[in-house]
């Protein structure tokens, strides 16, 4: 498949000057974002948080499937605690969008060399690249469903992961850069037995890495019946959030 290299907007190049955090979240669903309810918690936006998508800068947002139906993405609220309690005076934080939905590496999305991962490699370097004052500072992944369902061997999944994230820090130049992953929906969980050994190979592997982290999902909640493969957005919210937490144990290590 080959990678759409989309041109970078007027906006991105209006940024030039401007010192951004660079934050990249990809995976497949709950890294691109699908939860619902509880909308007094959804994200508001915030000039200070861009989202890079598509060749697109704009100020992030939830993702709008239609007028009336927002989705929550774990991501923006990363963002939001990040904002509080790091972001530097006269820094803005720059989002880089790079998850698409039902995505894996047994469908040959996301192994080297295949179009989610140049995406995302393109992406990043772009931004890198064109705009002098960007600092990538952690790749935040959610994935593994569509693996687990079709029963890729713990093996396999093992290899793809890591050879993804040596390859992204090289070609990155961020060899020390945090790649933290997280557990999927407790009840899906229960229902795919086979994610315990997927959800169990991840975190050996990220936990042995320098500057990786692995979130918990325990506690969390799915989006109601047949959508319970996604977080809801109260959990979203909540999972944003122990990612950051996360990140600040990485860093302050």
């Amino acid at each position: 498949m080959c990678i759409k290299k989309y041109k970078l907007n007027k906006k991105l190049q209006e940024l030039k000057n401007i010192d951004l955090d660079v934050i990249v979240y990809a995976g497949q669903s709950n890294s691109m974002g699908y939860g619902i309810g509880n909308e007094e918690l959804s994200f508001s936006e915030d000039d200070d948080i861009l989202l890079y998508y598509k060749g697109k800068i704009s100020k992030a947002c939830e993702r709008k499937i239609n007028n009336h139906d927002k989705r929550a993405i774990f991501s923006l609220y990363f963002a939001k605690r990040y904002k509080e309690e790091l972001l530097n005076e006269n820094h803005k934080i720059l989002l880089i969008g790079a998850a698409v939905s039902g995505t894996g590496f047994s469908d040959h999305r996301w192994g080297i060399g295949e179009d989610l991962y140049n995406n995302l490699l393109f992406m990043t370097n772009k931004v890198l690249s064109e705009l002098p004052k960007a600092k990538l500072k952690c790749l935040l992944w959610h994935q593994g469903e569509a693996d687990i369902e079709k029963v890729a061997s713990i093996d396999y999944y093992h290899d793809k992961l890591r050879t993804l994230v040596e390859d992204y820090k090289n070609k990155t130049g961020c060899e020390d850069l945090p790649f933290i992953a997280g557990d999927y929906v407790p009840q899906w969980k229960e229902e795919e037995p086979y994610s315990f050994e997927i959800a169990k190979v991840t975190k050996e592997y990220v936990e042995s890495i320098k500057n990786g982290g692995y979130v918990s999902s325990d506690g969390l909640e799915g989006n109601p019946k047949p959508d319970e493969i996604h977080f809801c957005r109260k959990s979203l919210k909540e999972l944003g959030e122990r990612y950051f937490e996360k990140y600040k144990q990485i860093i302050r290590a």
